[in-house]
């Protein structure tokens, strides 16, 4: 899947399959069967239809239900759908999100109006689980470690003065809950030299902080769609490490105050 660089566009382009190579079609000359044939082995719901290099129409499930139930004698160009809507992949994809939802499609078309891909319901959901999961994560361990943040204070474990100490230009009231603080705040806090004994004794604590201060700058890059280097790849896919383990921190935590 493409990566966005800060302030690009998200284009159509962004998703796997408005590019496909080989893109299965047909051509407006064959028969019925050949389609349902088709989509039966590629299970695709539906599938261009091509005169020469230009794509005529679609047929898909729904159209050949409807041409079917008029005629059970229809031929295939009885089930075209034949106003298919149609991209670029430099096209905006929030304005193709409305079209797939109500087509179930969109064919993307190339420079010389051929068809290079098509983009369906199913490849729409896809995509946009794939760019809300590292947000879902970050969201998690951001909520993880507020509930430490908030836990060491209601235990008196954490004064104004560590958070100071921790974070000595913040313009925050010092004596805040946490969530009055950034994810880079919190880290900062929960990982200085003083408090992190008051946490645990199980984890050694540069190592901690740099893997927490690795996800912040990652997750920075991500809120403003930049480009991710190698290591940012790895330290978002390592994600669900460090939020397992931070969840378990706060277990301990909790446990340690009965």
């Amino acid at each position: 899947m493409s990566r966005r660089k800060s302030g690009d566009a998200l284009t159509v382009a962004y998703i796997p399959s408005a590019r496909l190579e080989p893109l299965i079609t047909i051509k407006d000359t064959d028969d019925l069967i050949k389609a349902r044939t088709e989509m039966e082995l590629g299970d695709f719901s539906q599938l261009p239809v091509l005169r020469g290099k230009k794509p005529v129409g679609v047929v898909s499930w729904q159209s050949m239900g409807r041409a079917l139930a008029r005629n059970p004698a229809a031929t295939l160009a009885d089930c075209l759908d034949i106003d298919f809507p149609r991209f670029r992949l430099d096209d905006d994809l929030l304005q193709a999100i409305g079209d797939v939802n109500r087509h179930g499609y969109v064919l993307v078309m190339g420079d010389r109006e051929q068809i290079v891909g098509i983009v369906t319901s199913a490849d729409l959901g896809e995509a946009l689980a794939d760019l809300t999961q590292p947000f879902l994560h970050f969201e998690r361990l951001e909520d993880i470690l507020r509930r430490i943040f908030d836990a060491l204070k209601a235990r008196g474990a954490l004064s104004s003065e560590d958070v100071g100490r921790a974070l000595p230009r913040s313009s925050r009231e010092l004596s805040a809950p946490a969530q009055q603080f950034t994810l880079g705040d919190l880290v900062s806090v929960l990982t200085e030299k003083a408090v992190w004994p008051r946490i645990t004794s199980m984890f050694e604590r540069v190592t901690f902080q740099r893997s927490l201060q690795e996800a912040v700058a990652a997750r920075n890059k991500i809120m403003h769609f930049r480009e991710l280097a190698a290591a940012d790849e790895r330290t978002v896919a390592a994600l669900p490490n460090l939020i397992r383990v931070s969840a378990q921190l706060l277990v301990d935590l909790a446990n340690g105050s009965e």
